[in-house]
Formats: C-alpha cells, structure tokens, sequence
C-alpha cells in the first residue's frame, strides 16, 4: 500500500515515473537499515491499479488527503481516505493491489520497519500492533488521525531543509510519528471487520457514500441521507466509520477539499468558483483548505 520508492538515502523526485502533475514529488529517507521514512506528494491523473508485494513488518500510513480502495489478500476491499492513519502488519510473501481514481493527489508519510524492529517497538501485550506469534496475517487497522499527527506530517511534508539535515529530521519526526501512532492505534479499537456488516448494509453505505460525492455543493443533512438510504443515523454513522474510516460528515468535508483542490491546481477555477462550488463560502473555505493541507488555496495558482 502506498509503496514508496526504493528506500535511498535522501532520495527526492519527481512522483512515479512518467507523471507530472500538481506539486507531484516523493521522499525517501533510510533512518538504519531496519527503518525507512518516506512520502510526498503523489499526483495521479489517469485511474490505475497497482499490484506489489506487501512490506514484510509492520508499515503505518498516514494519509493526509486523497483516497483509494485497497484489496487485501483476503479479497476483503477496503476504501481508505484521508486524513486516516493505517497500520500494515505482515510476516508472509503477498501481494495486495490499490486502485486510484483519476486526477487523485495522495499526500502521504509512510514510517516502515522491517519485522525484528516492528516486533520489538510494536508486540506488547496490551498493543496487538505488531507481528505476535499466531495472529492472523496480513492485518490492517485504520483510526481517524487527531491534529498532533496532523500536524506532525504537514511538518514533514514541508520540512525546508537541506538533504544531509533532512535525513536526521526524518528519523526523527518517524520515530515521533511511529510513538504517536502506537499510542493512538492503542487507545482506539480496531476497525470492526467490514464482513460483520451484511451486504444489504453495506450497499446502503455505498450508496451513501455516491449521494455524498455527487451532491457536494449541496449534500443532504444526517436526517436526510439516513432516510434515503434506508438507515438510522447512529447505522449510518456508526457503519460509515467502520467501512470507510471517518463519520459521513469528516468523509463529505474531505471529499469537498479534496475536490476543491483539483479545480484549483488545474487552473480551471479561481479559488472563489471552487469554493461556492463545493459548497462552502470562500472566508470559510480559506481556513478549511489551510487546515486540511497546510497551504493556503491561492499558493496552487502561482
């Protein structure tokens, strides 16, 4: 999931090969052999689905903005938006594949640690993050990110100095970021499987989430969408959670910015036009969009 490029010391560039696009950049520090931190900006403007082979230990993912539907090897599909944490646990040889929409912008750190070091920082009896003995494999758990992680990666995704120093600040700020998710994963329970939600439920969450998506300048309130989905509030923000990893109104908010986003750094729209379009007022507008991805929107017409 989100596999980074080969881990180089101090490795920056351009995104996947062949893509250009708005602010399209990845990072990859390796801390020691057994850590790497790695990120950026990830700018997708055709849909695709890759497949790779998981990372052997335990990767945390936090996804500051974007989306994608990831298939694990159990064939269970899990759609993961930002901004969310993850925590990828594996000890076995498998593949997974992650389908991107188009004109999607992921930014993203990953902290990655090989399976000796994951079992040591992350096995513990009242943790269950790591790679113990007899558990289930791979393992995917997700948690709505508060704002000291939030911060912590806008902090490292606009860290400003030069590659030698970078490489320290990185290992540093991946520890800090690897303490905080452990200590956030613990308190939370893990995301209830999405199989325990009958398939009827979950196609009204789907449709859910598609009323959400297409009515963004207009969305219906709780009351409404619960209705015209067939569900009670407390289902449909309870089921949304654990399907999709944030309640419906974080996931509509995300979805809004997100879009907001791509019309700006397209140049299509001024920052005013998207904002109204997407629903918000642009005083309004202005201070979500700073908070969500740390720039303000007018920087994307530059």
């Amino acid at each position: 999931m989100l596999q980074p490029d080969q881990p180089m010391r101090g490795r920056q560039g351009a995104g996947e090969s062949g893509v250009r696009g708005p602010a399209a950049s990845t990072w990859s520090y390796t801390a020691s052999t057994s850590v790497c931190v790695s990120g950026g900006t990830n700018y997708r403007p055709s849909a695709r689905v890759e497949t790779e082979p998981l990372h052997k230990g335990v990767k945390l993912i936090l996804l500051l903005s974007g989306q994608l539907h990831c298939c694990l090897p159990d064939g269970d599909e899990v759609f993961i938006s930002g901004p969310c944490l993850c925590s990828v646990v594996n000890d076995g040889d498998y593949l997974a594949s992650q389908a991107f929409q188009p004109d999607e912008i992921l930014r993203y750190i990953v902290v990655s640690f090989d399976q000796q070091t994951g079992a040591a920082f992350f096995d513990g009896p009242s943790r269950g993050l790591g790679l113990q003995a007899g558990r289930t494999m791979p393992r995917l758990i997700r948690a709505p990110i508060d704002e000291a992680l939030a911060g912590l990666g806008r902090q490292m995704l606009t860290c400003p100095m030069r590659p030698d120093a970078a490489s320290l600040y990185m290992a540093g700020k991946g520890l800090e970021l690897a303490g905080l998710a452990a200590d956030l994963l613990g308190r939370n329970t893990p995301d209830r499987p999405a199989g325990a939600l009958s398939a009827a439920d979950m196609e009204r969450l789907e449709e859910a989430r598609h009323i959400l998506l297409t009515s963004l300048d207009e969305a219906p309130d709780m009351p409404t969408l619960a209705r015209q989905v067939g569900l009670n509030i407390r289902k449909l923000t309870t089921g949304f959670k654990a399907r999709y990893g944030m309640t419906p109104s974080s996931f509509l908010q995300a979805a809004r910015l997100d879009a907001a986003h791509r019309m700006i750094a397209a140049g299509e729209w001024t920052v005013s036009q998207a904002a109204w379009r997407v629903g918000y007022t642009p005083a309004a507008f202005s201070t979500a969009f700073r908070r969500r991805f740390g720039i303000v929107p007018s920087s994307l017409r530059i």
